[in-house]
């Protein structure tokens, strides 16, 4: 009980303190304040956050091997979802230097060049290819974006290699074949 009586005193006393009051409510709520408005509390729009429109040009080389899927063109398709057509603006160029001198001319915010063994690569176990990825240098959002649903597409195509070659292992471990069509319903 003696502990509650002085914890009660040294509270009291407390709180006749205006140095005490000031520390323990003004002080923080000036510096909250103050960061508010630092940072543009006020001024700042509501809603969500539109990304400004970005002109992507794709340079397709890809040559797929005999019955395998296009993933050059499925790469193109990806980019022109309608999901994305309100800021990213694909259309396609016949090569490499149409799309390097459309980025260079500013008539394209990046540019995407797809190699010729980019569906050899990436189908093949232990395959690797690159995307190479220009972009003008006065932009930022847009080209990080493009940069990570790239990763995305080529993540979900190593994905479901990695997936058939598993069930593709199993199932021969267990003398059962995989035929085109189930493995195709498997890479979906």
């Amino acid at each position: 009980m003696k502990i509650l009586d002085i914890a009660w005193k040294d509270l009291l006393r407390s709180a006749r303190s205006l140095f005490a009051l000031g520390m323990m409510v003004v002080i923080p709520l000036l510096i909250t304040g103050l960061i508010y408005f630092a940072f543009g509390g006020l001024t700042t729009q509501s809603g969500p956050v539109e990304l400004p429109p970005l002109a992507v040009v794709v340079a397709n080389q890809d040559r797929p091997p005999a019955g395998a899927p296009d993933l050059g063109s499925s790469l193109a398709t990806f980019l022109n979802d309608a999901r994305m057509l309100d800021w990213l603006q694909v259309s396609e160029v016949d090569g490499p230097t149409e799309a390097r001198s459309a980025v260079d001319r500013q008539a394209a915010g990046a540019a995407v060049i797809i190699p010729p063994d980019f569906t050899k690569a990436l189908l093949a176990p232990g395959g690797q290819s690159t995307l190479v990825l220009l972009q003008d240098p006065t932009l930022t959002v847009g080209p990080a974006v493009l940069e990570m649903l790239l990763g995305q597409f080529v993540d979900g195509v190593s994905g479901a290699s990695i997936a058939l070659t598993v069930v593709g292992t199993q199932m021969t471990a267990h003398g059962a074949t995989l035929d085109i069509a189930a493995q195709q319903q498997l890479a979906l």
